[in-house]
């Protein structure tokens, strides 16, 4: 069962693996948010540079934008 906690969802998913060695859990934060991400796979079944160029690197390219875009709008709505 999952909860508000990443933490807790990873270890949960490590203990109901048995924790593998080829299991891998790339943790990464989004821009200017409070919120905490992870990716979880199976070495060996994904592409790891994938991951990292084609996941990763978008969510953080939108959170981004979506920062930009509210650093505009907050400009106007202040002025």
């Amino acid at each position: 069962m999952l909860t508000a906690s990443i933490e807790t969802n990873l270890d949960h998913i490590k203990r109901l693996l048995e924790e593998p060695d080829d299991l891998i859990i790339r943790n990464f934060a989004v821009l200017n948010s409070p919120h905490k991400c992870a990716i979880v796979y199976i070495e060996g079944l994904v592409d790891d540079t994938y991951v990292r160029n084609n996941i990763i690197e978008k969510i953080q390219q939108v959170t981004k934008k979506k920062s930009k875009f509210l650093t505009v709008v907050n400009f106007f709505l202040r002025n």
